[in-house]
């Protein structure tokens, strides 16, 4: 996951961004214009104009 800035909530255990955010797989790549991150489950919300490309 990379994104250029991010808002940490440790005491809610959550971070957030309102900057491009790119995650990467094996043979895919998705972007978006936003998200949310539970750092608790480790599963991130991508918000905005989410793509997804496949190699």
């Amino acid at each position: 996951m990379q994104t250029e800035s991010m808002r940490l909530y440790m005491d809610q255990k959550r971070a957030q961004g309102e900057q491009e955010v790119v995650m990467t797989g094996r043979g895919s790549r998705t972007t978006g214009s936003a998200f949310e991150l539970d750092l608790q489950s480790s599963m991130a919300t991508l918000k905005g104009d989410v793509r997804t490309e496949y190699e």
